[in-house]
């Protein structure tokens, strides 16, 4: 009997990527007409027996019984299993440091919300963990697969099987072979995984004493257009996403919109919020137009901001944030 099927990046865990109607980060569907719901291999995945009390136990009163890599597009699969009760297991491995597979990962919700081992395909069938570093701490399991013969329950004279006829996503070296058939495997453990969206912010204000730091009776200020870039190497240059060489903006203050990854405009006392970012280094930008007749920072320069060390310095108008590292 055979335990198996993969391990998958949930489409568009960077949400300002998605076209309209795609399915969301996270949802737990493997939709394979989105090539973002791509396979992710080199997956580390455990198989344990249960001892028999639905408790998952590994290593100690659970048996480890095998361990795969996934490959040709996240696939895993354990094979000439006995009857019995098993758990599918994504260890700490995976997730623990920069060079794991899934690193920052989390997964993915189930359709139904329990992720319980529902005998479907192509959904997320890993236990949640609350937090990251849960994940980190703790791995991803399954819910408990009970892995039995099927037997001719109402007298057909055939059998009653509980899995699908034709699972229709399975690894492209497992066919319809003797050895893995619908009737002798459990070939829908599906696991989703996505990176969870990040968040920059938060004031522009008068700094009524122009010592850098917001003081308790200072204001913020409203309708400021505050532009979001990218900045990967860290450099403080917005990078040029549409590859026209023009970075971000030039130094009469003209924006690029192409290379813009967010905009927003401050509200609710001076507040800005940039939602739904990937891990990552970015710059935030309070554009020229802000400066200038009828902009809300008009005759306003920047104060003088307060650096790491206690160093001071004084930002002109149209200079660019520090790098923001998310």
């Amino acid at each position: 009997m055979s335990i198996g099927n993969r391990v998958w990046r949930d489409a568009y865990n960077d949400p300002l990527a998605a076209p309209e109607g795609a399915d969301k980060p996270g949802d737990g569907i493997l939709n394979l007409a989105q090539a973002a719901d791509a396979g992710i291999n080199d997956v580390t995945v455990q198989l344990y027996r249960n001892d028999g009390d639905a408790d998952f136990e590994p290593g100690t009163d659970d048996v480890f019984v095998e361990e795969d890599l996934t490959a040709n597009g996240g696939f895993y699969l354990f094979d000439n299993l006995i009857p019995g009760d098993y758990w599918v297991f994504i260890p700490v491995s995976n997730f623990d440091a920069d060079t794991d597979p899934l690193w920052q990962h989390i997964s993915s919700d189930g359709i139904d919300g329990t992720n319980t081992d529902d005998e479907t395909d192509l959904d997320d069938n890993g236990i949640n963990q609350p937090t990251l570093a849960a994940h980190i701490a703790n791995g991803v399991r399954s819910a408990l697969i009970q892995l039995r013969y099927p037997v001719d329950t109402d007298s057909n004279g055939s059998r009653d099987d509980t899995e699908p006829a034709a699972e229709t996503n399975l690894e492209p070296s497992v066919g319809d072979g003797a050895d893995v058939q619908p009737y002798n495997s459990e070939l829908t453990v599906d696991f989703g995984f996505y990176v969870p969206p990040l968040s920059l912010g938060n004031r522009v204000w008068f700094d009524a004493d122009r010592n850098g730091l917001i003081n308790g009776a200072e204001e913020g200020i409203n309708d400021v257009t505050v532009y979001l870039f990218r900045d990967a190497n860290s450099d403080g240059i917005p990078d040029d996403l549409n590859a026209n060489t023009t970075f971000g903006y030039d130094a009469g203050g003209v924006v690029d919109p192409g290379d813009i990854v967010a905009t927003d405009i401050t509200t609710d006392g001076g507040y800005y919020l940039f939602g739904n970012l990937l891990p990552g280094n970015y710059v935030v930008w309070i554009a020229a137009p802000n400066f200038q007749g009828g902009g809300a920072l008009l005759n306003h320069i920047s104060t003088v901001s307060i650096l790491p060390g206690g160093a001071l310095s004084l930002l002109g108008a149209d200079t660019p944030t520090r790098p923001q590292n998310l």
